[in-house]
């Protein structure tokens, strides 16, 4: 297995994973996966649908217990959720049918010190209102969520995120049925979050994104295959060896000299 690291011997990693094996029934969706992720990069799970790359992230996130090995945020065990840590869940996994509108929806990410029936307060709906727009929706606060586009929906949870941002960011699948607009608004907040000290892992089966947007990818089909800098372990050995005959390589002529090869879904 390729595990290139650049980070020193004595940089200490904010989130640490030891041996994490998940186990639905018998059988296991990720196996010994082992990890560390630094304050300020971005670090990608690539891999096929069925790798455990969801299951990885809801363990960190607390969500999912590991049946064997450890978690530590900052040295401490994590047994639960985090505060310091957020998660943006797939998209397809929301109910975008239910009644309230986009600023409501994004309202239900502020942290609250008083009850819920008292409302928001008018700083609170102003931090929702400037998440908002951060991500370009705040002209659309008053529309219904279903009424909104792939990208748009993508960009909601985003702002919620925002409002409650940690030391943390998980997404899964965050360039998945999105338009260009919203995949460049992504990368360019990610190169943001990253500047302010910000760890971002995100999963994701697009090894263009992953290529271009990641400090390293994690190459993982249940097991972790090879993690590094892209240009390290995306090659066709190891990509071959995560995704199967999923993965097709082509060779075409560079202009000058030689080749250049390009991997791409069957």
């Amino acid at each position: 297995m390729i595990n290139a690291d650049a980070r020193s011997d004595s940089a200490r990693a904010l989130l640490e994973m030891r041996n994490l094996t998940v186990h639905y029934d018998a059988r296991p969706a990720i196996a010994d996966v082992s990890l560390d992720v630094f304050a300020g990069e971005t670090v990608s799970l690539l891999g096929p649908n069925g790798a455990g790359k969801s299951t990885l992230l809801k363990v960190i996130a607390g969500m999912l217990p590991a049946s064997h090995g450890s978690v530590h945020f900052n040295g401490s065990t994590l047994g639960g959720a985090n505060p310091s840590i957020s998660y943006i869940p797939q998209r397809a996994g929301a109910d975008w049918s239910f009644p309230i509108s986009v600023l409501e929806a994004v309202e239900l990410g502020l942290p609250r010190t008083t009850p819920r029936w008292r409302g928001f307060s008018h700083p609170e709906r102003a931090r929702a209102r400037a998440a908002l727009d951060q991500v370009g929706m705040d002209t659309h606060a008053g529309v219904q969520i279903g009424a909104l586009s792939g990208g748009q929906q993508q960009r909601v949870f985003l702002a919620r995120a925002l409002l409650d941002r940690g030391s943390i960011l998980l997404l899964d699948e965050p360039f998945t049925g999105v338009d260009v607009p919203t995949q460049e608004l992504f990368v360019t907040l990610f190169d943001e979050f990253r500047a302010e000290g910000t760890a971002i892992v995100y999963a994701t089966h697009d090894l263009a994104q992953a290529a271009r947007t990641s400090d390293r990818v994690v190459l993982l089909n249940r097991q972790v295959i090879a993690a590094g800098p892209p240009g390290q372990v995306m090659i066709e050995e190891t990509l071959r060896e995560t995704f199967g005959g999923q993965v097709l390589f082509l060779t075409a002529p560079k202009s000058g000299s030689g080749t250049s090869q390009t991997a791409v879904f069957r």
